[in-house]
């Protein structure tokens, strides 16, 4: 497994933001079919992710209270090293190679 995490958190007044790379091959697990998982992720921790695909890696900004952003940015993390659980599907999108 990759270790993706290259967390780098700089506040920006009431929030903050983490970023996490991710192998561009690996994004649309993140992504999920139709935008399914990112949009689960978003309401689930009350974030904002935006993905940077133009990048090598893609570059993953997840941006909201302080408070969730561990667990938003472990999620992440956890879904692009495969290790989401009760997950039921929606990591469409990228392939293993």
């Amino acid at each position: 497994m990759c270790v993706l995490c290259a967390c780098v958190s700089s506040q920006y007044g009431a929030g903050a933001s983490r970023v996490v790379e991710c192998p561009k091959n690996l994004v649309g697990r993140v992504i999920g079919k139709g935008g399914e998982t990112i949009k689960t992720l978003q309401k689930q921790f009350g974030v904002s992710i935006q993905i940077e695909q133009n990048s090598m890696p893609c570059r993953i900004t997840i941006a909201g209270p302080a408070s969730v952003l561990a667990a938003a940015e472990k999620a992440v993390t956890d879904i692009i090293e495969d290790r989401a659980q009760g997950a039921g599907g929606g990591f469409g999108g990228a392939g293993r190679e």
